[in-house]
């Protein structure tokens, strides 16, 4: 379960502070967002405060920092 604490937003730029939860345990993470033209997400980096790896299959859409 997610839940947003803050949105900030300049333009066709955006960054959302999230409280995340699954189960009992508990993180912050913070989720950069770039508009389009269009107004389409042109771009999302997330950022978390502990590793984890992806998901089965989707390793793809993974870019290590």
């Amino acid at each position: 379960m997610t839940s947003e604490r803050r949105v900030i937003a300049d333009g066709r730029l955006a960054a959302l502070l999230l409280d995340v939860r699954v189960g009992e345990e508990q993180q912050d993470a913070c989720v950069w967002l770039e508009m389009s033209e269009h107004w389409l997400i042109s771009k999302i980096i997330d950022y978390w405060p502990e590793p984890y790896d992806p998901p089965q299959g989707r390793e793809h859409l993974v870019e290590r920092w």
